[in-house]
């Protein structure tokens, strides 16, 4: 049957609560997802630029393959 006035206020709210939530999770799920493609390609970087050290190729070669500056994998070269 019909709703009263009450009852679709109340589904109204219950409606835009859910809309409210679903944007946020929506959103976060998103900026999530972007920030782990970001990390995850210089997470792969760094790792072709180790495998670049331990070959013995030069700071100007490891950075025209991987796109880091040379004070990255001097850092690198640090770390090992």
């Amino acid at each position: 049957g019909a709703m009263t006035r009450e009852e679709y206020d109340i589904y109204m709210r219950s409606l835009m609560s859910y809309w409210e939530s679903k944007g946020m999770i929506d959103t976060a799920l998103a900026e999530g997802i972007q920030r782990g493609r970001i990390e995850g390609r210089i997470e792969g970087k760094i790792e072709v630029a180790k495998n670049a050290i331990s070959m013995g190729m030069s700071e100007e070669q490891i950075s025209l393959l991987t796109g880091l500056s040379r004070e990255e994998i001097q850092e690198l070269k640090k770390e090992k």
